[in-house]
């Protein structure tokens, strides 16, 4: 009787989602069309692989980061970006580790691939943000270091805004402030305006006892828009 009710008990409670399953035969049909198809067959390969959760799936799309093609790289990162598998961030981020000098000069991968690696909302991706920031100043590059800060919630990620506008010029400041106030207010809640000084001053001097929300705060309508519309609605992580 005991164990009857048992197991009527057992099958009532919450069950662990099944583990995802590889798919061996995908993967070597991914790397195949990757290996020998043309560009427009490899970009549309890339374009249908979405939040893959498949650790075989994610290896094969990384091999498209050694494309010739730009336009291919462009889209395995965007690939990766997408994947819930862990392995994804790995990949990016030793692909950036391997190629970080090159990617100076590339104004194409270096910014998709920073705010691919900021999307993850994971902390590592604030070492990535911040260095060397000197190597490209391209406007879309600093937006993605800076807004992608905003999407890790630490107050690493607050310390590393201040310092990265900190290195960037006054001109290249200047025509960042915007980036900068938005990303400190998803961050903290509060806004203090469009001035660098002003929100260094207050961060220095709150950064100990200030608490950062778990979630990003509520923010105006004209800021959730073009916060949602840079990142396209994803949500960002629960502080630390």
């Amino acid at each position: 009787m005991w164990s009857a009710a048992l197991l009527v008990i057992a099958a009532a409670l919450p069950q662990d989602p099944p583990a995802p399953k590889d798919d061996p035969a995908r993967a070597a049909a991914i790397e195949q069309t990757l290996a020998s198809g043309k560009v427009a067959e490899k970009l549309a390969l890339l374009r249908a692989q979405k939040d893959s959760e498949s650790a075989e799936i994610v290896k094969a799309v990384g091999k498209a980061l050694a494309d010739a093609d730009v336009g291919v790289r462009v889209e395995a990162i965007e690939a990766l970006a997408r994947a819930k598998h862990g392995s994804a961030l790995e990949l990016l981020l030793a692909y950036h580790k391997e190629h970080r000098k090159a990617l100076r000069a590339d104004e194409v991968v270096l910014p998709k691939l920073l705010r691919a690696i900021a999307r993850s909302g994971d902390e590592r991706a604030v070492d990535v943000l911040a260095d060397d920031v000197q190597g490209q100043l391209k406007p879309a590059t600093l937006s993605a270091r800076i807004l992608g800060l905003g999407r890790v919630r630490s107050k690493r990620a607050a310390d590393a805004l201040v310092r990265v506008m900190g290195t960037i010029g006054f001109a290249e400041q200047q025509r960042h402030l915007e980036d900068f106030r938005l990303t400190f207010v998803v961050l903290t809640g509060s806004d203090q305006g469009r001035t660098f000084e002003a929100w260094s001053s207050w961060w220095s001097k709150n950064r100990e006892s200030f608490a950062l929300p778990r979630e990003t705060p509520k923010l105006s309508a004209a800021d959730q828009e073009r916060w949602n519309a840079y990142w396209a609605g994803a949500p960002s992580k629960s502080a630390k």
